[in-house]
């Protein structure tokens, strides 16, 4: 499996595919879209694909690149679309396994709410809670081996398990 270098890259395929299925997206729900896809690539492969690495803040799991990249390029109204990120096509660089993945994330994570993915992400036990200490802590590194296991237990051989 080949690494994506730049997490940017990825959010552009991300932003490009909730079009293409009509689906709500935001900054803040990009992020988490962009926790799920991570934590699913861990447990799936057993291996990072970005070059980011997500941190537990007050508003759940970011990536510091993409944050800085998004607020800094496209602050105005928090909407953003595919034109706000490089054209590059990144469908090119990813397997087709790893693809799989990413989309299957894709649409069970990005049908949620930006309200309900966000108390998924906060929920007891999830790598954000784990890493936060249930909230006590902020602008801390969440464990890959923590995000890895976590999403071992909701990956099934029938694709992504939310409950």
């Amino acid at each position: 499996m080949a690494i994506v270098e730049n997490s940017c890259d990825v959010a552009a395929y991300v932003v490009k595919e909730c079009e293409r299925k009509n689906l709500f997206l935001n900054f803040g729900k990009l992020q988490k879209l962009m926790f799920c896809i991570y934590g699913a690539v861990l447990a799936t492969f057993n291996q990072k694909f970005i070059d980011d690495e997500p941190v537990a803040t007050d508003w759940g799991p970011i990536f510091p690149k993409l944050y800085k990249y998004t607020t800094k390029e496209y602050l105005a109204d928090g909407v953003i679309g595919y034109y706000n990120f490089r054209s590059e096509n990144v469908q090119e660089k990813l397997d087709h396994q790893l693809l799989n993945v990413v989309d299957d994330v894709i649409s069970k994570f990005g049908a949620l709410s930006l309200k309900d993915i966000t108390n998924w992400c906060f929920k007891r036990g999830s790598p954000w809670f784990i890493a936060t200490n249930g909230g006590n802590a902020t602008e801390v590194k969440i464990p890959d081996d923590v995000i890895a296991n976590y999403f071992k237990n909701i990956i099934t051989k029938k694709g992504i398990n939310l409950d």
